[in-house]
């Protein structure tokens, strides 16, 4: 069998080990509206320009709300992953380097969030699309004098495609650039990236209304309408530092104290990353295609106009090729000058590569259940009130009430201007048998929201069970204009006519 071969076996093997503990884990967070309420995915073809949202219609149709065959496609996809960033690798570096690479890219921690949560698929498939065209484009373009024109075009449907959708794929021709730049063809080449900016024009129309609804969307969860600059060197040093020490993982990284230095010197804290760029575009150009590939890649949280949350585990997991890049250079250099060398370097990456894959199979676990996993998340990300609200949720479901109103409470203490959070608490104290508490937090939800049908209908209930009747039909009939259908029986006896 060809080494090529033996190797991509091999990685598959990998990945498939240090994410087999995953293919038992239950559907959690935006898993259940996406996928377990979600009706739509019954017509996969509705989804022909969504490659993730087709891919669980058809696990849906395979094997129902199973999430077994939605894990499995996930570690499949990441496998295939890991064996195109070996094919990306080995454009510029030999067998054995690009294998150590991809071997780092197959077991970081950082990618649990992308492979381990089923709502995590569009970044495995971004990632997919990303390398796959750019191993097209290199075939294309390959030979000095020969363009093989319908590998091309292939290229270019496939960019138009993914673009339909998917508005960070509008930076694959920076990636181009760079590999043209890197490998010393960029004066050859540079005709052939015009065709990609002008189906970027074409698509201009498309792409804006997509960027304001993902403004729009941010908005609605409460992030800055205009964020400095400062945050978008924190969001470059803030993933650097997760890619290099994956320890504190959790789905929501809260925004720290941003450093004084940041502060203080502003922009020049980017001097040691441009000098970086500088140095290694005149000295190494692997490098310099590996830091490139961080920073674009990561560019949407750079954005002034929020447009993704500021820090978060998926979005570094194309970028963090960069890693696999740095690595595969430094082993390939040091061994080529000194054999005594590579011995050490061979130790150094295989307990690199086995401390990643304990920390990426205890990761794992964090993923197993709606409670350990909104445990974990409320643990690390204290100041985060969705994490609390939904820790309230799991213990209000077990009965466990007392626990339910104090993580609700602390929902509410980080985001008061939640009616459902008040809803919510509303109903643990109900449960709870304190009637004037629940009374107090609907009627606290109706002031944020006067139009929660949910808070109507719950204080219709309790009106109704104090005898108060005219407030009770006043709540009553409010939540119904609002839409509400779920009458409890309860109600239509009392209150009817």
């Amino acid at each position: 069998m060809p080494k090529k071969k033996i190797i991509c076996l091999a990685l598959s093997i990998l990945c498939m080990l240090a994410y087999l503990n995953t293919l038992d884990s239950h559907f959690v967070a935006d898993d259940i509206p996406a996928i377990t309420m979600n009706p739509e995915l019954l017509f996969p073809w509705r989804f022909w320009m969504e490659p993730a949202s087709l891919l669980n219609s058809l696990n849906l149709l395979i094997a129902g709300h199973n999430p077994f065959t939605y894990h499995l496609t996930s570690v499949l996809l990441h496998a295939l992953n890991t064996i195109l960033a070996f094919f990306f690798l080995s454009i510029f570096f030999g067998l054995e380097p690009s294998f150590l690479g991809a071997l780092i890219f197959a077991v970081h921690p950082i990618h649990t969030e992308a492979v381990s949560w089923i709502s995590g698929k569009p970044y495995l498939i971004l990632f997919a699309f990303t390398l796959g065209n750019t191993l097209l484009y290199q075939r294309a373009v390959k030979e000095a004098k020969r363009l093989r024109p319908i590998a091309y075009l292939f290229v270019l449907l496939i960019f138009y495609y993914m673009t339909i959708r998917y508005y960070t794929y509008y930076l694959f021709p920076f990636l181009l650039i760079l590999l043209d730049l890197t490998l010393e063809r960029a004066r050859r080449n540079w005709r052939l990236w015009l065709p990609f900016f002008i189906l970027a024009g074409i698509r201009f129309a498309g792409l804006r209304v997509a960027l304001y609804n993902r403004a729009s969307f941010m908005d609605s969860l409460g992030a800055e309408t205009i964020k400095s600059y400062i945050y978008a060197i924190y969001s470059f040093y803030s993933h650097l530092w997760l890619l290099l020490w994956p320890q504190k993982l959790t789905l929501f990284h809260e925004i720290g104290p941003i450093p004084v230095s940041i502060f203080k010197y502003g922009l020049l804290s980017l001097i040691p990353v441009l000098f970086s760029l500088f140095f290694a575009f005149k000295k190494a150009r692997e490098l310099f295609l590996g830091l490139g590939i961080f920073i674009i890649f990561l560019s949407p949280t750079y954005s002034p106009i929020p447009l993704s949350s500021l820090i978060a585990e998926r979005y570094i997991y194309l970028p963090s090729l960069s890693l696999s890049v740095f690595m595969a250079y430094l082993y390939q250099r040091y061994t080529n000058k000194d054999a005594r060398l590579r011995k050490y370097l061979v130790f150094i990456m295989i307990a690199i590569i086995s401390a990643y894959t304990v920390r990426t199979i205890f990761r794992n676990e964090d993923w197993r259940n709606p409670e350990r996993f909104w445990a974990q998340v409320a643990r690390l990300s204290v100041n985060n009130w969705q994490a609390h609200s939904n820790m309230g949720f799991i213990y209000l479901t077990k009965g466990r009430l007392k626990e339910a109103i104090n993580e609700y409470e602390k929902a509410i203490r980080l985001y008061p201007k939640s009616a459902d959070l008040y809803n919510n608490l509303a109903v643990a104290y109900h449960k709870a048998g304190k009637v004037a508490e629940a009374e107090y937090y609907f009627q606290k939800a109706l002031e944020v929201n006067p139009d929660s049908a949910y808070a109507h209908i719950n204080l219709a209930i309790i009106y109704c069970r104090q005898s108060k009747s005219s407030l009770a039909i006043q709540h009553y009939d409010k939540a119904v204009r609002l839409g509400y259908k779920n009458i409890p029986q309860e109600l239509l006896e009392k209150l009817k006519p």
